[in-house]
């Protein structure tokens, strides 16, 4: 039995969930994958011009969903699966989880629906979703939801005309350290975390994190330059709780590890910051083919679904998430 590896979505694609070695699509049996996972992804209920869901109308720029469920079990979906499971779905997130409709829907993962399947995922120890650091449902949510789903999922109602969700906007930024770098132009192994590597030292000002491109030495760029952090929505210049025994690991279709340091290939140190470097064997210039990644720390290992080719990984990992990441990579 292989241990359990969760993968994180980068880049607009699926997550999903390694368990005893077989790969599950994470958002196809009713949950979603670690990173990209249930609560935690910062995409909303809403999202403004969708497509009514369950019967609601679209109005204001944003959807309405008629909510024909009980109260309860509403609080549960709203905060524990729409961010993800919305109208539309967002961050990888097949199906929307809104109605008593979609919840009524077969599961992909065959002989249940997505409520019976969504609580499997919920009670699951190995991977449950929402995932662990996301935080997980509390017991008496999954009593909640459980009850209902158990009762035949009956018909029920938030109010007396239904409720319309509106779109949450960007989740609320956080710092776990309460610890920031205090110059962005003081210039070691830990400056900046969160902030694009490779565009800062190239005079670029990426999302406005170099004013008037001030800030550059491009002869310190690496082929591969990040950030892991404890949270997916940490502030930029946040630093890490100093993940001692991090590591980060850049392969290729094959499972070669392509960083090389010291004439062999081998693992990215995390350093106290978060902040990870390394460099392809032909050096920084090297031409990067399609890679993957995986963070290892403390016995467990979060890995990269989708494969990608920009080694710059603050881009798409930013405090929000940007072209389908959730936001930050996180440590496992």
């Amino acid at each position: 039995m292989f241990a359990a590896v969760t993968l994180w979505q980068s880049c607009g694609q699926f997550p999903g969930v390694i368990e005893g070695g077989i790969k599950h699509p994470g958002t196809d049996d009713g949950g979603t994958g670690s990173a990209g996972g249930t609560a935690e992804a910062g995409g909303s209920a809403v999202s403004g011009g969708g497509a009514a869901s369950g019967g609601g109308s679209a109005s204001g720029g944003g959807a309405a969903a008629l909510c024909d469920v009980p109260v309860e079990v509403n609080a549960v979906l709203v905060s524990r699966c729409q961010q993800c499971h919305g109208a539309p779905p967002s961050s990888g997130a097949p199906q929307s989880l809104i109605t008593r409709a979609n919840l009524l829907a077969p599961s992909s993962a065959g002989g249940v629906d997505m409520g019976h399947q969504s609580v499997a995922r919920m009670q699951a120890t190995s991977a449950p979703m929402p995932p662990t650091y996301a935080g997980t449902a509390t017991a008496q949510e999954i009593a909640t939801f459980v009850s209902w789903v158990n009762a035949g999922m009956i018909e029920g109602s938030c109010g007396d005309a239904g409720v319309t969700v509106v779109d949450a906007g960007p989740k609320p930024t956080t710092c776990a350290s309460n610890n920031f770098w205090p110059d962005p132009g003081d210039g070691n192994t830990n400056m900046n975390p969160g902030m694009a590597c490779q565009a800062c030292h190239s005079r670029q000002n990426f999302m406005g994190q170099n004013p008037g491109s001030a800030l550059g030495a491009s002869q310190e760029n690496r082929s591969f330059m990040g950030t892991v952090f404890q949270g997916l929505n940490e502030m930029n210049a946040c630093s890490a709780n100093d993940p001692a025994g991090a590591t980060v690991e850049i392969f290729n279709d094959a499972g070669i590890i392509l960083v090389s340091s010291g004439g062999a290939t081998n693992a990215m140190r995390v350093y106290g910051s978060g902040n990870f470097y390394g460099n392809m064997p032909g050096g920084r210039n090297a031409a990067i083919p399609p890679y993957r990644a995986r963070v290892k720390y403390a016995g467990r290992t979060i890995e990269m679904q989708t494969f990608q080719l920009n080694g710059d990984c603050n881009t798409c990992h930013t405090e929000q998430g940007t072209s389908g990441a959730p936001g930050r990579i996180i440590l496992p």
